[in-house]
């Protein structure tokens, strides 16, 4: 999915501000750097993500109540996965 489509849509909840701070690189990848918080939130909190063009989410940063949760890609391979990898366990129930 394009950055512009996930930022577009938390963009246009009035509730949040979105800021584009720049660019940077993350395992080996260009990325877009994006902030978004709630507009009724201190400014410390907030959650920042660095975006590949693709839309994947090579790093994160959330602040929420003095409590910092952070994720940051080490190493990215694009191809395809397995189909087995999305084949839920037989004991699951089935809905339809």
């Amino acid at each position: 999915m394009p950055t512009r489509w996930i930022c577009k849509g938390v963009a246009r909840d009035p509730d949040f501000q979105v800021r584009r701070l720049g660019t940077d690189q993350v395992a080996g990848f260009a990325c877009t750097r994006w902030r978004a918080q709630k507009v009724q939130e201190p400014e410390v909190d907030g959650t920042e993500l660095c975006l590949a063009a693709d839309g994947a989410v090579l790093r994160s940063r959330v602040r929420r109540q003095g409590m910092t949760e952070m994720m940051k890609a080490v190493r990215v391979e694009y191809g395809l996965l397995d189909p087995v990898l999305f084949v839920p366990p037989r004991e699951w129930p089935v809905q339809r």
